[in-house]
């Protein structure tokens, strides 16, 4: 049976600068900080930072250790190393579930005065007045999302090309990162964002044996179709085909386009790794209208697709309201599958890209 109780979390000076202790406790939060004084062998006093009142105290810490067991100190300890900022954001997310509310009791009513009944007009000038109020905070809520989704694009970058210095020397690596934050479209009636952002992105390159194997593409061209990238063939044409339209097209040029084929070598792609914003919306006439960045961590799984000439992506993607936390995810994500030694690709994959996001 759930029972109620906190969540806190709980420092010593000696312990580090950064490291915290996040437990529970069915009694008053300073007697448990004083148990634990009691109990350490280190010179310090424990404090709490911050207490989570909830009604299921069990669920509510396994769902905190479990968001936390990246920062673990110890495997078997509930001491987690990571700003107190960002830990308290984590213990908001993952306690709000169980926080606790009041309990009043029901209370005798009482005989409101008599009153005269409101006019029609009354009535709908002040439902209006109460639209407009939605509104304007509705507004101020994504006015407030983009300027944290432009402050969050602000560290991300800065992190990312430190990553890519660092890793100058590794050559299997090609990145990506944006100069400056795309505009992300304009919301619909219900005020929600249709598409995100690329902040940055990595890419994985394989190593070959021998020669890198020619791998046969095919795409459109002409009409409204442009012209497909091939700045990498090394065997073009391999063949054509032409159709025609005779109806729905205003001249020669628009109605003729054409299939062509053609071959570039293997450049050893088989996965990338992308940071996207986002603001969220939510509809302004509900409960919980408003709006929050959103940092997505996404990795693609990159395949040849001989059956259709060309490269298929296969992603899983994974929100957080916290740019660090998506760099951490981001930067773990790169250190695994950089690690692997992958040749021949086309033949040896051995990566699953969606491991850890």
């Amino acid at each position: 049976m759930p029972k109620y109780g906190a969540i806190y979390i709980a420092h010593n000076p000696r312990d580090g600068e950064h490291v915290f202790k996040v437990g529970k406790t069915e009694r008053f939060v300073q007697e448990r900080m004083a148990e634990l004084t009691a109990a350490t062998s280190n010179i310090g006093t424990y404090t709490a930072k911050a207490v989570f009142l909830v009604w299921d105290v069990d669920a509510a810490e396994a769902a905190c250790h479990k968001r936390l067991n990246r920062y673990r100190v110890q495997q078997n300890r509930e001491f987690f190393e990571l700003q107190l900022n960002r830990l308290v954001q984590i213990m908001k997310e993952e306690t709000s579930q169980f926080s606790a509310t009041s309990i009043i009791p029901e209370l005798p009513s009482e005989e409101p005065p008599p009153s005269r009944p409101k006019s029609m007009l009354v009535k709908i000038e002040a439902a209006n007045q109460q639209r407009d109020d939605a509104m304007r905070s509705y507004d101020e809520a994504v006015d407030r999302a983009y300027s944290d989704l432009e402050r969050g694009f602000g560290l991300i970058s800065s992190r990312v090309n430190t990553m890519r210095e660092e890793l100058a020397s590794f050559d299997r690596l090609s990145w990506k990162i944006a100069t400056e934050l795309e505009e992300i479209g304009s919301r619909n009636w219900l005020g929600i964002l249709n598409w995100q952002s690329l902040m940055c992105s990595v890419q994985f390159h394989s190593k070959f044996r021998g020669e890198p194997p020619a791998l046969k593409f095919s795409g459109l061209r002409g009409g409204i179709y442009g012209e497909p990238d091939l700045s990498r063939a090394i065997d073009y044409p391999l063949g054509k085909f032409s159709f025609a339209k005779d109806k729905g097209y205003k001249s020669a040029k628009d109605r003729d386009y054409e299939l062509i084929e053609w071959r570039e070598l293997d450049d050893g792609r088989y996965g990338r790794i992308e940071i996207n914003g986002r603001v969220e919306t939510r509809n302004p006439d509900s409960d919980e209208g408003g709006a929050e960045p959103v940092f997505s961590v996404r990795a693609i799984r990159i395949e040849y697709d001989d059956y259709k000439t060309g490269w298929e992506e296969h992603a899983s993607d994974k929100g957080y309201s916290s740019p660090e936390e998506a760099l951490d995810v981001f930067e773990e994500l790169i250190i695994a599958n950089a690690s692997q030694s992958v040749i021949d690709v086309r033949t040896e994959l051995c990566l699953n890209l969606g491991d850890g996001v």
